[in-house]
């Protein structure tokens, strides 16, 4: 599956996985797999790796920006244990992109 390409070593085709799952957020499918803890505290983590690789960050961030506009997935991501200290680095990151990013999903919250 595209998930898959999420894992690969490969850095560009991580972040082509990353954003091409992204733009899967309207899809039902999508929404009810983000509907999942797991699932959320990875991508919180792929979001949280910044230094490693800001565009699949990015991307990720991305995601959790947009997907917190629905109720469910965005108290299982603040019910998340790295949630929090997650958001802060993010936000403390510098990176104007990430900060955005953050902040969308802070004001959806």
């Amino acid at each position: 599956t595209l998930s898959y390409a999420m894992f690969s070593d490969h850095e560009l085709v991580r972040t082509a996985g990353t954003e091409a799952m992204c733009n899967l957020i309207p899809h039902p499918a999508m929404m009810k797999y983000l509907s999942d803890a797991e699932n959320l505290r990875l991508w919180l983590a792929f979001a949280a790796s910044y230094e490693e690789n800001f565009e699949c960050a990015r991307a990720a961030l991305g995601c959790l920006a947009m997907s917190t506009d629905v109720q469910d997935v965005a108290e299982i991501l603040v019910g998340l244990k790295t949630f929090r200290e997650s958001a802060l680095s993010l936000l403390e990151s510098g990176k104007l992109e990430l900060m955005h990013r953050v902040l969308v999903m802070i004001q959806n919250l």
